[in-house]
Formats: C-alpha cells, structure tokens, sequence
C-alpha cells in the first residue's frame, strides 16, 4: 500500500495550480526509516505502520526491543529512501511516545536534502575503514556501516573517533556480488553521539574515469533495485 501521496510541504493535499510544488516521496507501509534528532544524532532504525499527511506512525523493525526514547514535543528527522531509492528527509514532532510507538505530526519536507549536485541512494551495508597514515593499515580495517553513498561521498556510521579533515579509505561492496570498491576520502562532517555511534560524511577525491564508471555502474544498479 503506497503511503505517500502528492502534498504540500505543510502537510496539506495540494492545490492544482500550487506554484513551487515539492515532490513527496512514495512509501510503502512496512518500510525501514532511520530516525534521527535535529543534529543527525541518529536514534535507531523504525518501520513506517501507517501515515496521513499530518502524521508518521512508527513502530518497532523486527528484533528491536524497545524504541528509542524521546520527548513529548521533541523535534525529529525521519530518513529514507522512495521511488528509485531516491534518500529523502522529514522532520516531525514527536505527538506521541511510549516503547513500542512512536508519532510524528507537523511533517514538513526537508528540502535541502534533495538539492544535492550528486544525489545519494541509501546503502545501510557493513564497510571497513582503513587509515592510510597507519603503518600496515591495510592489515588493520575499522568496521562501521555504510549509510547513504553517492558520485562525489558517502555518510557512516562507526564506534571509532574520527576527525574533522581526517583522510580515510573507504572499501565496501555496495551489494552482492557488486565486487568491492575503494575510495581515499576526507571526513569533512562528524557528529559524535553519547551512545558511541558517531556519524561522519565523507568527501571522495576526485575519481578517474574507470573508478567512476564503476561507481556509476553500481549506483544504476541500486537505483532499479
């Protein structure tokens, strides 16, 4: 059941001769969010229940004990990916809370999300991270979880401290079978959490031509998937 329809960035059906008209993301009940406070601090994976336009009515992703705990009144991001696995960003207020639901009203789409050069598909895949001014660095990979990922960067998420302008190398395979990919990168985001789950967007050099065909390749692949 497709759960978003063509509305106003207020959360009102449109108007037919709307000017400035925001294209809402198509979802499907059942579908994973991540969701996050207003400084990207990121609370948990949730599952999309039921919506209206003035409310997300989330629940628990199998396995998941409890929901995060928020605030009665707590302003939150609810990330995810639509049609074509094309990210998209809401934030809401917190209506209602208890452990095993979450409600967010007063949507209204976060536009600037969607105005990159470069647009970025969601992943949510294991990665490994090296750091190139370690000796053998190769031999001593960091885990985190690759987020979203487009032509030009890419978001984790990692137990391990990284700094503002630190150089890293990012290899992962962004699907089964895809082959793994490399990228020399710089940190030029990081959001450090209380929970120990930092995140940090990442800056790809500049790629030659077969890397970014490569990538590119990829990228179609999730963009059908």
């Amino acid at each position: 059941m497709i759960l978003f329809g063509n509305i106003s960035r207020k959360g009102q059906p449109r108007e037919p001769n709307e000017e400035s008209r925001l294209v809402y993301p198509k979802l499907y009940q059942g579908t994973v969010l991540s969701l996050l406070r207003m400084d990207n601090g990121f609370l948990g994976r949730v599952s999309l229940r039921s919506f209206s336009p003035r409310e997300l009515d989330l629940i628990r992703v199998k396995g998941m004990l409890s929901m995060p705990t928020v605030e009665i009144g707590e302003k939150l991001i609810a990330q995810g990916a639509g049609e074509n696995n094309a990210p998209f960003s809401l934030s809401g207020t917190v209506s209602d809370a208890n452990r095993i639901n979450i409600k967010l009203s007063n949507l209204e789409l976060m536009t600037g999300t969607n105005k990159r050069q470069s647009p970025r598909f969601l992943v949510n895949q294991p990665a490994l991270i090296f750091r190139p001014e370690l000796v053998n660095s190769e031999k001593k990979p960091e885990a985190c979880e690759l987020i979203d990922i487009s032509m030009t960067g890419a978001r984790i998420r990692s137990r391990v401290v990284y700094t503002q302008d630190q150089v890293l190398k990012l290899r992962v395979e962004l699907y089964e079978r895809a082959g793994k990919i490399s990228f020399l990168c710089q940190v030029i985001r990081a959001s450090y959490n209380e929970n120990g789950l930092n995140d940090y967007g990442l800056l790809f050099e500049e790629l030659p031509a077969a890397k970014k065909k490569y990538l590119r390749e990829d990228l179609d692949w999730l963009a059908a998937h």
